[in-house]
């Protein structure tokens, strides 16, 4: 399982995060093909290596026939992301960059989050840049990103608002509870985009987790700043812990008025959207009437978009939800040749070392019923052909 650590010594932008995801081997032609289905003006990408003091890494940029002034809701960049072709995972990771941009506007400008008006953010290089960021993360198959703390710097900024004080408000909104320090960079190190695009990836701020490091990616920052480098390090590798402590959320509900037919739907839904695990259980509410009480396993990162398929899709009023660890054995995924084609297995490790196999389901489920052969044999067969 791929897991990246955002290394941010120089903060983050969001331009940063892509030329740091290309440095790690994301081709730009998929990064054009998909953003290709944006309906947004004509825009042409680059990615070029650059230096900074005496560090390389690479420099993305948006280049626009005709610059992009339009002031946009996060209702038009909600319409203008559904209309896209984008896989559905990185759909719904923008939406929720988005959201958490929508929420600090709204807060500091005390309006409903739909009616918030983006300045800068609602440029077409900023969708351009989270969309990217999102993509990057998608084709190289990382599955937990985690962060150093972020350096805010100092200073002012000049935006639409006039001149602001470093951080700007939008930045410290979003990151109300991630650990921070002060810098003395004198200019903005973390942008707004930056601080959302991290608040949405990753598990955790703090020190690096133990790594098995693969690669590591430099994006380069649009700031020449003499001899300190102006670059984002993402470290790519795979995690070396046999048993990884991790902090989930448990959402929750109990439903008595809800068509049995439609649970299937629910879950379904729920598991598209990121849920780890989703349970069902019966049990007798208040006037002992039968009920179902409705719980999902999650990283808190995707509370928005669950919750809100929760209330859409069922009849509930309300939801419970609290934070939880968890304890888990290393597991990754792999591809395994068998006479039927190519089968997924899930790989576990224990803390003593040995291997568990366990063949995906679905994929043997397809084979058994393309081939006619008992499900039980070929998971006995996978298994038998799985490496010890």
């Amino acid at each position: 399982m791929a897991i990246a650590y955002f290394d941010c010594f120089s903060g983050i932008s969001g331009d940063m995060v892509v030329g740091a995801l290309v440095d790690l081997g994301c081709p730009l032609s998929f990064l054009q093909e998909n953003l290709a289905s944006l309906p947004l003006g004509a825009c042409v990408l680059t990615a070029s290596r650059q230096q900074q003091a005496s560090l390389t890494g690479t420099r993305f940029l948006v280049d626009q026939a005709h610059p992009d002034k339009t002031e946009r809701t996060f209702r038009d960049i909600q319409q203008i992301i559904a209309a896209s072709s984008l896989p559905g995972i990185v759909k719904e990771q923008a939406l929720q960059v988005f959201h958490c941009l929508a929420e600090a506007e709204a807060r500091i400008h005390d309006q409903p989050i739909e009616d918030v008006h983006f300045h800068e953010i609602g440029a077409t290089d900023t969708i351009v840049d989270v969309t990217a960021s999102l993509l990057g993360i998608h084709y190289l198959d990382i599955k937990r990103v985690f962060s150093s703390p972020l350096p805010l710097g100092s200073g002012f900024v000049r935006c639409r608002h006039g001149l602001l004080p470093v951080p700007a408000p939008a930045t410290l909104e979003i990151l109300k509870s991630v650990p921070v320090y002060a810098g003395d960079s004198g200019f903005e190190l973390v942008t707004p985009t930056g601080a959302a695009i991290a608040v949405t990836l990753a598990e955790r701020f703090g020190s690096m987790p133990p790594l098995r490091i693969k690669s590591v990616g430099y994006g380069v920052g649009e700031r020449v700043t003499g001899e300190k480098p102006n670059l984002l390090r993402v470290l790519l590798g795979t995690s070396t812990e046999a048993i990884t402590e991790e902090t989930l959320i448990v959402i929750e509900t109990a439903l008595d008025d809800l068509n049995p037919e439609i649970y299937q739907h629910v879950m379904d839904l729920l598991f598209q959207h990121g849920a780890l695990d989703v349970f069902l259980i019966p049990v007798y509410m208040k006037k002992n009437r039968p009920g179902t009480l409705l719980r999902v396993i999650a990283h808190e990162r995707d509370l928005t978009v669950l919750s809100s398929t929760i209330f859409q899709e069922t009849s509930t009023l309300g939801l419970r939800y609290c934070r939880v660890d968890r304890l888990r054995v290393h597991r990754e995924s792999e591809f395994l040749e068998t006479p039927w084609g190519t089968v997924r297995v899930k790989i576990s490790i224990d803390p003593e070392g040995k291997r568990f196999v366990s063949p995906e389901y679905e994929d043997c489920r397809r084979i058994a019923r393309e081939q006619g052969i008992p499900l039980k044999r070929i998971y006995q067969e996978i298994v038998r052909r799985s490496p010890d």
